[in-house]
């Protein structure tokens, strides 16, 4: 997901299908599982640098740890072409 200057994450632009859990909570303040708002915040206060402007989420639950590593192995080039020093890491 881009999210290239946005402060917030609106609910309706955003879909957190899963097997495993419950996702109401999730559809319902996508902030609960990406902290984009409290990130922007600490970002405008020099806490941090710059945020990344792409979100990457994976699917897992039917995976195969093959198709996750090489899903990993691509995501971390991306990450670091672009010069990303740390990432949040949150689990559904």
């Amino acid at each position: 997901y881009s999210i290239e200057g946005k402060t917030r994450l609106e609910a309706a632009h955003y879909d957190n299908p899963h097997r495993g859990y419950d996702t109401t909570w999730v559809k319902q303040d996508p902030h609960r599982l990406v902290p984009v708002d409290v990130a922007r915040e600490l970002e405008q206060s020099g806490a941090i640098g710059k945020l990344h402007e792409t979100v990457y989420s994976t699917v897992g639950v039917a995976t195969t740890l093959a198709q996750s590593a090489r899903m990993g192995r691509e995501i971390a080039e991306k990450l670091r072409a672009a010069g990303v020093d740390a990432v949040i890491l949150t689990s559904t």
